[in-house]
C-alpha cells in the first residue's frame, strides 16, 4: 500500500516497482504565524 500526500493510498501489486527521483523545481511554502506545525498537527490528530 503506497500513500504520498496522506489523503489517498493506492493498493500496489505483487512485483510493482515505485520509482522516485527528485526534480529540478522548486515549491514556495507560505506559513501562519498564528498556527505552527505542531498546532496544526495536534488539530488534524485530534489532541486538542
Amino acid at each position: 500500500f503506497l500513500t504520498l500526500d496522506g489523503q489517498r493510498g493506492d493498493l500496489l501489486k505483487k512485483n510493482e516497482v515505485v520509482k522516485i527521483k527528485s526534480s529540478n523545481l522548486e515549491l514556495s511554502l507560505i506559513s501562519s504565524p498564528k498556527r505552527n506545525y505542531f498546532d496544526l498537527l495536534k488539530e488534524k490528530l485530534g489532541w486538542g
